[in-house]
């Protein structure tokens, strides 16, 4: 991504992958919790979606600490596009889910489409539960715009693990925790 601005720009695609990036996280932004009901239904572009958080600086250098972000998945999803040219949803189910057979692993976005999808709920501020209030998949995108039926994730499981979708070599540097500068071992690997 050329013309994203430093700080940020120094973060690598590893640290994108295991929150050492030090990018703040955008869905921890006011400037995006306060506008998300505004966008809920219409949603963002990745470009007015990377705009919420590019010019943030940075919460630690890249690579010195760990803290849990959304930011980064949004910025590895707009690597995908430009090096595919295609949506970020798109490439995955051209390169994950078709190959693999897994027809209901895709963008949640069309979710209409799926009528075994389940119903979310949450409560309000009187304590009474109702349907959860529906948000476009633009918002959470890459990080977290996946959706799937039971049986696919498991046969998702069950590929990744097993070395249908990327090598063992890679997968143990997926599953391997981080090691920081300082020495400090955070039981997270790459998403």
């Amino acid at each position: 991504l050329p013309d994203y601005p430093e700080p940020g720009a120094s973060a690598t695609v590893r640290q994108l992958l295991n929150h050492t990036s030090g990018i703040r996280s955008y869905t921890n932004l006011p400037s995006f919790t306060e506008n998300a009901g505004a966008t809920a239904d219409s949603g963002l572009t990745t470009s007015e979606l990377i705009a919420i958080f590019d010019d943030e600086p940075l919460e630690f250098e890249p690579g010195d600490s760990w803290n849990y972000n959304n930011s980064g998945y949004v910025l590895l999803g707009a690597i995908i596009e430009a090096v595919t040219g295609q949506n970020w949803y798109e490439a995955v189910e051209e390169r994950i889910s078709e190959p693999l057979g897994l027809e209901t692993l895709r963008y949640g976005g069309f979710e209409d489409q799926m009528p075994t999808m389940a119903s979310g709920y949450s409560t309000d501020e009187n304590g009474d539960t109702g349907p959860a209030r529906r948000i476009h998949m633009s918002l959470p995108h890459a990080a977290g715009a996946l959706i799937s039926d039971a049986e696919d994730l498991a046969e998702w499981a069950e590929a990744l693990h097993s070395g249908e979708v990327i090598s063992h070599a890679l997968y143990s540097e997926m599953i391997a925790p981080t090691m920081l500068p300082d020495g400090t071992e955070v039981p997270y690997g790459y998403g």
